[in-house]
């Protein structure tokens, strides 16, 4: 963890990741692929699956973790082999690429008992605004959009091929697998995102 992220609150970082889910992961991953993931690797202990769910959990991490009931344990190491292939190989990082692009604004201005006020950021070891400054505007945005092409859409890209590549294991996943994962067809397409030694047919695709 960074000096940075360690000056943001749990309650605000959870937020973020709920509001990042939201506005991408669901539409990434098709809405029942989604909640499949999500009541799989989400789950309320009770008396009937406690000892169950801190055999897997504890094994994972080598921990003794004690479960109380009614706590919801969110581990990976509740999901299927292949769900938990494509979380360690693909998601988390995707996931976690979202959530930072989408706390830029958040931690960019809060809202305040004066009203909406301009973040000073800070940092362990020197006094506030020393050294520091909240990127103008034209900054924030210039790094939101480096990040969604640069970052996010390689990553949507080559989780896409993941999945495609072994659909017969995740058959939630409801995206068209002739074309990229924007919905353009493959043929055509520079080799810049694309693999360009791949020749997908395109004769039932509804790429754009």
């Amino acid at each position: 963890m960074t000096n940075v992220a360690a000056q943001l609150s749990d309650d605000r970082i959870k937020k973020v990741i709920i509001v990042a889910e939201e506005r991408f992961i669901r539409d990434i991953l098709g809405y029942d692929f989604y909640e499949s993931l999500l009541a799989e690797k989400n789950k309320f202990v009770t008396d009937t699956n406690k000892v169950e769910l801190q055999t897997v959990v504890r094994a994972e991490n080598n921990s003794l973790d004690v479960f109380q009931g009614g706590e919801l344990i969110n581990s990976a190491s509740l999901l299927s082999e292949a769900n938990r292939k494509l979380w360690r190989m693909h998601l988390w990082q995707l996931v976690a690429e979202c959530v930072l692009m989408v706390a830029y604004p958040d931690n960019y201005a809060d809202l305040s008992s004066q009203g909406l006020v301009h973040n000073t950021p800070k940092f362990d070891g020197l006094p506030v605004g020393a050294g520091a400054i909240t990127p103008e505007l034209k900054t924030l945005k210039y790094l939101q959009q480096n990040m969604l092409k640069g970052k996010i859409g390689p990553l949507i890209e080559n989780m896409h091929k993941f999945i495609c590549k072994q659909k017969h294991l995740y058959p939630l996943y409801d995206k068209d697998c002739n074309c990229d994962a924007s919905g353009r067809s493959y043929q055509g397409n520079g080799p810049m995102i694309l693999d360009i030694y791949q020749d997908f047919e395109n004769n039932d695709c509804q790429c754009q």
